[in-house]
């Protein structure tokens, strides 16, 4: 937070325009970093192609880390969602004997969907 020295010791201090977009952002990266290590546990704990889970799941990490984190918190988001949506329509991995890995892409899209939506409110 910016130092107010000016304000009496008692006054309750708001964030700047910049510091509240730094924390929205701050907020939503932690947002997306909780969501892609739950679906990772889910994929090491997959009892159908756990390699093909695993490989979907380190596909979109590379995504999300690609996505510029200096961004304003809807461009983030929008961006976000944008990078995994192209890599959920173009990824098919043939090693599966049950599934491509679209199915583990595809889920964590609709809880990043669903999360960011919400944390945007």
């Amino acid at each position: 937070m910016a130092a107010r020295s000016h304000l009496p010791d008692y006054a309750i201090v708001m964030p700047t325009p910049q510091e509240r977009s730094a924390l929205d952002m701050t907020n939503q990266q932690k947002i997306v970093c909780e969501l892609i290590n739950k679906h990772a546990q889910k994929a090491r704990e997959s009892e159908y192609d756990r390699t093909v889970a695993i490989s979907a799941i380190s596909a979109s990490r590379e995504v999300i880390r690609a996505v510029p984190s200096d961004l304003n918190r809807e461009e983030y988001a929008a961006s976000l969602l944008s990078e995994i949506q192209k890599l959920l329509a173009g990824y098919h991995d043939p090693d599966g004997e049950y599934t491509s890995g679209k199915g583990v892409i595809g889920a964590l899209l609709d809880d990043l969907q669903f999360a960011l939506r919400r944390s945007s409110k």
